[in-house]
């Protein structure tokens, strides 16, 4: 079998949304987002804002099988974050009102707010491109497709000359290693569950980059 990288469409929601939780399904993470019809309309309105406001500079890459009807195994969210002030916070990149059975008190200060302390400790101000999803359909795994959007990514910012940032599971901190991401321990929030790792900016390659 094999597998094509392209930019996401809004018509790939539905199935960037089915490989969220086929991806994203620990007892612990659906704490956060229940796998539920309002979490997933919640998701995809996200998502939509997305598309339709190019002045998030947000964007998704998505993988997709080789079959009869190709069906989406693996995507990304990022962020190209021009500098000049901090990434804007998850109730500007989400939807601030929460679906009906999503917990504000799980959702912003257990899951997203240690992520944005440690996030503007290690970029502050500088440009950067942040990696916030990347997520491989349970079936799909172990097939080099989360390397492959990795690549893609680095190479990006690589041509600009920007700097990339993550926030990593612990068991998934050696991927990342691969590419160049070293973990920010200083940057670490005692009250987050992930860590921290940034990717430094190699010579722009484009130019009037910088």
């Amino acid at each position: 079998m094999s597998f094509s990288l392209r930019a996401a469409t809004e018509q790939d929601i539905p199935g960037m949304i089915d490989v969220w939780f086929k991806s994203f399904n620990t007892p612990d993470f659906l704490c956060v987002f229940p796998d539920s019809l309002t979490t997933r309309n919640w998701i995809a309105e996200s998502m939509s804002r997305d598309f339709k406001y190019t002045s998030r500079n947000t964007f998704y890459m998505v993988i997709a099988n080789d079959a009869k009807e190709p069906a989406i195994v693996s995507f990304s969210k990022w962020t190209v974050h021009p500098g000049g002030g901090l990434v804007p916070g998850w109730q500007e990149r989400w939807v601030k009102e929460l679906a009906e059975d999503m917990d504000i008190e799980i959702v912003s200060g257990a899951f997203f707010e240690p992520m944005e302390r440690q996030h503007a400790v290690t970029t502050q101000d500088r440009p950067h491109y942040y990696l916030e999803i990347v997520a491989t359909h349970e079936d799909y795994q172990k097939l080099g497709l989360g390397s492959q959007i990795l690549r893609w990514g680095c190479d990006a910012a690589d041509a600009v000359g920007y700097e990339c940032y993550l926030d990593s599971a612990a068991n998934a901190k050696s991927l990342y290693e691969k590419f160049g991401y070293v973990v920010v321990e200083a940057a670490a929030d005692p009250k987050g569950s992930l860590v921290p790792m940034l990717r430094s900016a190699k010579e722009a390659r484009i130019a009037g980059s910088s």
